[in-house]
């Protein structure tokens, strides 16, 4: 079976993204505004979702903010069904933490109708902690890694052929392979595993110095992301938590996989924040419940007492 034909049997991306706009109880949803005030109607319950699992006034300000990062304003005032998927991963995310199963299961259907290269991402912490339980001790992690390194050097033609007919399908859609133009693939699983924290790093930092003001607001949103991560990060004994790490996996592997496969800065800033914002919003609810906070500016100071979860 090609493929192509494995992946087309999963797209159902057009007809649930309809679907999921369609029960959104406005009087139209017909035009890119309307579907603009949809996607900000699912980010507020998206909101009041995480909201409560906080507990410190600072973590609640900076929850708010983060709903006010560039990214997440301008891609989530138009029709385009990246809101949703974001939804979806961050309420799938949240509910396999929680070990609520028939609820994790039920989202991740979700998200392979809606993008299914970002739920075959999502299936390995699925996988990871429901059948593996890698969240709970770090030899269950080892042995969760190993065995996928070893699939992946198995199966290295199957990933490079999947990768390849995710990044060709891109320049079709928005035209940059012209007929007759010859696609140059990936060829080397292990070259690509060698370079991704090269290529992690780069696609943090897009879309680099320029200056186009619409880049300069990008590129100010980066250095404001990474900041937040270092913060967040040297917080809480991160990678302490064999949790902290497969959660970080997840991150790390799409924000690799989307940059080898999209060639448009703007399309990889679309497709990136959907991670970012994820990783994010996991990192606070890590943040909020450490014992070690630290100030940020403009909000309110850290509260004394150690939240009791």
């Amino acid at each position: 079976v090609e493929i192509k034909e494995i992946f087309n049997f999963f797209n159902l991306k057009r007809p649930f993204t309809a679907l999921l706009y369609g029960i959104v109880p406005i009087p139209s949803t017909a035009s890119i505004v309307s579907l603009g005030v949809v996607n900000k109607l699912y980010l507020l319950g998206l909101y009041l979702f995480i909201k409560p699992r906080l507990i410190s006034d600072q973590a609640k300000w900076l929850l708010l903010f983060l709903f006010f990062l560039p990214t997440i304003v301008i891609y989530s005032s138009v029709g385009l069904r990246d809101n949703l998927v974001l939804v979806t991963q961050v309420l799938l995310l949240f509910t396999i933490i929680e070990r609520r199963l028939i609820i994790s299961t039920v989202l991740l259907s979700i998200l392979f109708a809606l993008k299914t290269q970002n739920a075959l991402i999502l299936s390995v912490f699925y996988i990871g902690v429901f059948i593996f339980r890698s969240h709970a001790r770090f030899l269950n992690l080892g042995i969760f890694t190993f065995l996928i390194l070893a699939f992946m050097w198995i199966y290295d033609e199957l990933f490079l052929e999947t990768i390849n007919y995710f990044r060709l399908a891109f320049l079709h859609e928005v035209g940059m392979l012209h007929p007759g133009e010859e696609f140059v693939g990936y060829t080397s699983l292990f070259g690509i595993i060698l370079a991704s924290p090269q290529i992690f790093i780069r696609a943090l930092m897009e879309p680099g110095l320029s200056f186009d003001p619409f880049d300069m607001i990008f590129l100010f949103e980066s250095l404001i992301i990474i900041y937040l991560f270092f913060k967040f990060i040297f917080s809480t004994r991160f990678f302490s938590s064999s949790l902290n790490v497969l959660v970080f996996f997840v991150f790390f592997a799409g924000i690799v996989l989307n940059q080898l496969v999209v060639e448009n800065n703007y399309t990889l800033l679309r497709y990136r924040y959907i991670y970012t914002q994820l990783f994010l919003f996991y990192l606070l609810l890590i943040y909020d419940q450490s014992e070690k906070k630290t100030s940020f500016p403009f909000l309110p100071k850290p509260n004394k007492e150690l939240p009791s979860y």
